[in-house]
């Protein structure tokens, strides 16, 4: 224990006799960051209970994020390098927070301070993007389906031309084409 964090290596005590941890993050370190952090700690020490909180307190500061009024790209693009480092996280935050910049990156990127934060993190950080670029080769589209009301991978099928609003049904096009 002597490598981990005091203040974090406490949360996690506090865990195990409340099962919960509770605090507010260093100066330097962000919501988001101190819960990536207490995953990885609850992962080093098998501690499956705080890896679960982790997970939750991790997506719920992401969706806390996303309906305050400010941006929260600035704290999601300055969690990755930590995140990263955190190897244990592959499965779970990463992924959660690959998923988060892959559907938002269009309007984070519109901040400038955002995308410097995020051109720095391109730099520090090449495994982030190729992820990332990957979440866009295995799921070109994702959207919340009307049926099942799962954000889950879709084919297009309609789409507008961005010059003319013309409206292009891709499913009739196949359709056309199968025919000749």
């Amino acid at each position: 224990m002597n490598e981990d964090s005091l203040p974090l290596v406490k949360r996690m005590v506090d865990f195990l006799y409340r099962a919960e941890y509770k605090g507010t993050p260093a100066p330097s370190m962000s919501e988001l960051q101190l819960h990536a952090k207490m995953f990885a700690l609850a992962d080093k020490y098998k501690i499956e209970g705080l890896r679960k909180l982790a997970i939750m307190k991790c997506l719920r500061r992401l969706h806390t994020l996303h309906d305050s009024n400010g941006s929260p790209a600035i704290e999601i693009l300055e969690s990755i390098g930590d995140i990263y480092q955190l190897s244990a996280l592959k499965c779970s935050v990463r992924v959660l927070v690959e998923q988060d910049i892959r559907a938002n990156i269009k309007k984070y990127l519109e901040d400038p301070v955002a995308r410097k934060v995020y051109e720095r993190v391109l730099m520090e950080v090449p495994e982030f993007i190729r992820d990332v670029l990957d979440l866009y080769l295995n799921q070109p589209f994702v959207k919340r389906c009307s049926s099942c009301c799962a954000d889950k991978p879709m084919e297009v099928l309609k789409a507008k031309c961005r010059k003319c609003d013309r409206k292009l049904d891709f499913e009739r096009a196949q359709k056309r084409n199968l025919k000749r």
